[in-house]
């Protein structure tokens, strides 16, 4: 049987999405005529497309590059979920569209795939494990605007963590719902009844304490286990 090249298996691809060559390009952040020309495989796809694929997408980089057009019956079509990778997806808000806040657009579009063992080294379940973007630049540098988080959805409770050795042991970093607005933010909790938090900002957003009863403001979203962006050239 001949090899068959990314070009076709990519139009089978959009064809088994039910996608025009326009509406194809428009996901995929192109041109329709570099469509057209992948899949007549005069034009090569670079490795930010194939990202791409595998981001938007869930295709099984196996069946892409295997040279085989038929499908295989793990179903390397529309998922990467499989014995390797898992796809996680956004985080969604369990409010009502009429409560949420202008901050619900850090809500992310599509999903990621990450490699199982990997979330299983860090503790993370699957079905505990969400995306959301950063909403604001209160923690840059260290994470910016508009960088991707992977949550652990799982753990909601900033741990209380009192001093050792003189020294406050901050509680890591959250994705809190302070009042309906997203926050991405470090805890402080050296009690119950104390928590305080934190930006890598202190000039510009200096940190927040809530005592006692305040902190039924607070809604923890989960706990920030990986972050990501992309590289602006």
């Amino acid at each position: 049987m001949p090899k068959i090249g990314i070009g076709p298996k990519i139009k089978a691809l959009r064809e088994h999405k039910r996608l025009t060559r326009d509406q194809f390009a428009a996901i995929m952040g192109v041109k329709p005529s570099k469509i057209q020309d992948i899949e007549r495989q005069s034009q090569r796809t670079g490795d930010d497309f194939i990202i791409g694929l595998v981001e938007k997408f869930g295709i099984d980089l196996e069946w892409l590059f295997s040279g085989h057009i038929e499908h295989d019956p793990r179903g390397f079509f529309g998922t990467a979920d499989g014995d390797e990778y898992a796809v996680i997806p956004p985080y969604r808000s369990p409010e009502p569209p009429s409560k949420k806040k202008a901050s619900e657009g850090t809500v992310i579009s599509k999903n990621y795939a990450f490699r199982r063992d990997w979330l299983q080294s860090l503790g993370i379940s699957v079905k505990d494990a969400a995306m959301l973007i950063v909403p604001d630049n209160s923690m840059a540098p260290k994470v910016a605007d508009g960088d991707v988080l992977l949550l652990d959805t799982a753990r909601r409770e900033p741990p209380v963590r009192p001093e050792v050795k003189g020294r406050q042991v901050r509680s890591g970093i959250y994705v809190v719902d302070v009042d309906g607005e997203t926050r991405v933010k470090r805890v402080e909790r050296p009690d119950f009844q104390n928590l305080i938090l934190y930006s890598e900002d202190t000039t510009n957003y200096p940190p927040e304490a809530f005592l006692g009863r305040d902190q039924e403001r607070l809604n923890f979203i989960g706990k920030v286990i990986w972050w990501g962006h992309t590289v602006d050239f």
